[in-house]
């Protein structure tokens, strides 16, 4: 999401550019939308088509924004080829309880359809570390990350 371009053959042309200096690696694709602390700020429309894009350019793993209506997951996940999934959800206005955090991950679950499960929100204090670091830990279906952002989330 730090691209100077949303155009296609722009963004293609920098995954071109990755693999051609980072042969091998994976490559996680991920748009992160303004309100998620990410550079994009366009509609819901350009987002799943620039999600979209990172399948069909053969990302090994591809962020889908587990906020979005069931229908608008469905219709990314029939493009998904070989590409795994990581279903990620963010809450930067507050602390979750460690219950909702844990709830937040299972949605990232997408019902089987992800292979990782990743949660972000916003961290107070030291403890909140240890809050997400818990509720990913109980996380079994599949393997998961929760992170504080801001200073008091540091520890996580």
């Amino acid at each position: 999401d730090a691209l100077a371009s949303i155009d296609e053959g722009f963004i293609a042309q920098q995954i071109g550019q990755i693999r051609r200096h980072l042969p091998g690696g994976p490559l996680l694709y991920t748009v992160r939308r303004s309100s998620q602390g990410g550079a994009f700020a366009g509609t819901q429309d350009e987002y799943l088509e620039l999600v979209r894009l990172g399948f069909l350019l053969g990302a090994e793993l591809v962020d889908v924004d587990c906020a979005l209506d069931q229908e608008a997951i469905d219709s990314l996940l029939q493009y998904r080829g070989s590409s795994l999934i990581v279903g990620s959800l963010y809450d930067l206005s507050r602390m979750p309880s460690k219950d909702e955090i844990q709830a937040m991950l299972q949605q990232c679950a997408l019902k089987g359809c992800a292979s990782f499960a990743r949660v972000i929100v916003a961290g107070r204090s030291r403890a909140d570390g240890w809050v997400v670091h818990e509720a990913a830990e109980a996380m079994a279906q599949i393997p998961a990350v929760a992170l504080c952002i801001g200073e008091g989330g540091q520890l996580s």
